[in-house]
């Protein structure tokens, strides 16, 4: 009998099935592995950061910066209005606070970061130093300076782009980019603010324009 006939036989062909299935078995046997859970949105044993009470005043300063944020645009019910974190160092020298603003919302956040404003006090009321659309938190005021005011480090990441710490600069006018460095080598030196980093819900609440 030859080689093919042999193969026919329902003998050679049971064990050959038999042969071929026990890869298929041991697949189907083998647990499903085990992907990595995203963290829920809200985190209920999160402690929330206190943030304090609103500021009338910079808020009014805030929608100066942004006259499209009115009801028409995000309506009247609070829980869709944008929220905003703050914090305070003094980044010329003269003795008073300037005042770091971190919008958070839909209109101000995208895959980059969110909105940091920057804020310095007169008697007219606040005055907007810089607004940089991308950021991310915590911001690092640094030991160093140019033209008198604080250098400051914020973190970009997004876009598949690797996380980097950029170097902000004043110019004399307002804060410009300048060197970067990979997330990766740790913070840069320096005061961090809005450590630790307040989540959406610990926000305050900004109203709309009317």
């Amino acid at each position: 009998m030859n080689r093919s006939v042999r193969l026919r036989s329902p003998a050679c062909l049971g064990w050959l099935i038999g042969l071929l299935s026990v890869p298929l078995v041991c697949s189907l046997a083998r647990p499903a592995p085990v992907r990595a859970q995203s963290p829920p949105l809200h985190d209920p044993a999160r402690r929330p950061v206190e943030l304090g009470s609103a500021d009338p005043a910079l808020e009014r300063a805030i929608l100066r910066s942004v006259p499209g944020y009115r009801p028409q645009l995000v309506g009247e019910d609070p829980a869709r209005w944008a929220r905003y974190a703050r914090a305070a160092a003094d980044l010329n020298g003269d003795g008073s606070d300037e005042v770091l603003v971190y919008l958070m919302g839909s209109i101000f956040c995208g895959t980059g970061g969110c909105s940091l404003q920057i804020y310095r006090s007169s008697a007219e009321g606040y005055v907007l130093v810089s607004d940089l659309p991308t950021s991310r938190l915590p911001v690092v005021v640094a030991d160093s300076g140019s033209n008198g005011w604080k250098d400051l480090w914020i973190l970009k990441s997004g876009g598949g782009m690797p996380a980097t710490y950029v170097r902000l600069v004043f110019n004399g006018e307002a804060y410009g980019e300048g060197e970067r460095i990979a997330a990766a080598q740790g913070q840069p030196p320096g005061s961090a603010l809005f450590s630790p980093t307040p989540s959406f819900q610990d926000g305050l609440p900004l109203p709309p324009s009317r």
